[in-house]
């Protein structure tokens, strides 16, 4: 990658993602071994439109794993669309079973629509955040 603001926001963006992912795995993964679909009914959907997949905990930990580790690479420039499209994969399956956890919420809508947005336009990318927030 070469330098520039997008490229930038693209690296501190997946950077602060990673890490926020990181820093709350296991707490998440201590909602999901609650079941949170038996106790709160399904999940949300993502955007009001698009329900997830119901996972068993080998695949939303391989998910979450692969969703961490595809930012960090992404952070670091490494097959940067590579890595962002396996981000965007893997969000898909990692996130819809733990949105009903309280801090999450609606804000886990706007990671993959910005990440899609690095995939097809990097240079719009912080105008398409900007809008989102």
């Amino acid at each position: 990658m070469r330098f520039s603001p997008a490229t930038l926001f693209a690296s501190l963006y997946c950077g602060a993602i990673g890490l926020q992912a990181l820093i709350h795995f296991r707490e998440q993964l201590q909602f999901f071994r609650t079941g949170p679909a038996r106790v709160y009914g399904p999940s949300p959907k993502f955007l009001g439109i698009v329900a997830g997949p119901v996972v068993k905990e080998p695949v939303f930990v391989s998910a979450g794993a692969m969703f961490i580790l595809a930012l960090g690479a992404a952070a670091a420039g490494i097959s940067f669309r590579l890595s962002l499209a396996v981000a965007v994969a893997a969000f898909f399956v990692y996130f819809p079973p733990i949105l009903s956890l309280n801090y999450l919420g609606r804000k886990a809508d706007m990671i993959p629509l910005v990440l899609i947005a690095m995939l097809a336009a990097p240079a719009r990318a912080p105008h398409v955040a900007r809008v989102l927030v």
